[in-house]
């Protein structure tokens, strides 16, 4: 079997039958696609900042886009601004950490009622898409002397360093994205009636899931790894590190510590395949096991997917 495209219970086809038809919730279809698109608009003006629109977008379309490093600065510089760090920091932590993390907790989800409710997922996808968004829009330079990083000024073999590795990071989030909509996005859910909605109900283990536990996350850590990696090369500024870090701590420790740590503890039997399925899948680089059964090579199936088969 090579790398299936499909995920599993979490399409909404593998659903429908499972719940009474000619439900729809308006509000759950309109966030749930907002998400959709506002993620790939944060994706786009994220990456414009981060190489400080080499391509001056701003410039020629009037929409201001915020670059980490500071274009054009004039005046008395800084080559590290404390308050412009504490500034990124709070923002990073209560415009994006604190409501991504804490709306995908069940005690919160429990709290606000949206436990099994089609608006779970689509509310969820639509605030963290804003929230990314608006975090880098509100970034301040901490370095504001160095010459701000200009990807067109790379050397030929940090570029194809730097353009694999976007490539490779990019095609995991994206693939997310658009084979797992329903996961992500909640797009199917406003077929769901309250208490007939589980975006997490069977546990998927086929691409991209079946090459990295944390896709998203995986692809996101090595971004913004290179970025790291390009500063001791000469090319990025502390300001693009910092971004790094931030975005480095928050993926170690919101995926693996909270997030994994949860699950792994748990006794139902999502949190028992998951055991299994964590000891043979990796996170950041995917295992022999995970790249044999996704090039179809034979290799010892999941105990549930021998259960379906006898």
């Amino acid at each position: 079997m090579s790398c299936p495209f499909s995920g599993k219970k979490s399409s909404s086809s593998a659903q429908e039958g499972e719940v009474p038809t000619g439900y729809f919730n308006p509000l759950a279809w309109i966030l749930s696609r907002y998400a959709f698109v506002g993620t790939h608009l944060s994706f786009v003006y994220a990456t414009l900042a981060v190489t400080n629109d080499p391509l001056n977008i701003s410039g020629l379309t009037g929409i201001p886009i915020t670059t980490l490093d500071a274009k054009g600065h004039t005046g008395e510089c800084s080559s590290f601004d404390q308050k412009a760090l504490l500034w990124n920091i709070a923002v990073f932590l209560l415009v994006w950490w604190v409501p991504h993390s804490g709306l995908a907790r069940t005690v919160t989800k429990k709290a606000l009622g949206l436990l099994g409710h089609p608006l779970d997922r689509p509310i969820f996808a639509a605030i963290a898409a804003t929230a990314w968004g608006l975090s880098v829009h509100l970034w301040k330079p901490i370095d504001t002397c160095s010459q701000p990083f200009d990807v067109f000024a790379l050397q030929p073999v940090a570029a194809a360093g730097a353009l694999f590795t976007f490539a490779v990071s990019s095609f995991f989030i994206l693939s997310l994205l658009y084979i797992l909509p329903h996961h992500v996005f909640g797009t199917s859910s406003h077929k769901f009636p309250p208490g007939h909605y589980d975006p997490h109900e069977s546990i998927i283990v086929d691409f991209p899931y079946g090459l990295s536990r944390h896709p998203a996350a995986a692809g996101f850590f090595w971004l913004y790894f290179s970025l790291i990696a390009l500063y001791f090369a000469g090319y990025t500024t502390v300001n693009q590190v910092v971004l790094a870090l931030l975005w480095h701590v928050f993926i170690v420790t919101g995926t693996l510590a909270f997030e994994e740590n949860g699950i792994s503890e748990g006794k139902d039997q999502f949190s028992i395949q998951y055991n299994e399925y964590h000891g043979r899948t990796g996170f950041l680089v995917p295992t022999v096991y995970s790249v044999k059964r996704c090039l179809g090579l034979k290799v010892e199936p999941y105990s549930w997917e021998v259960k379906k088969t006898n």
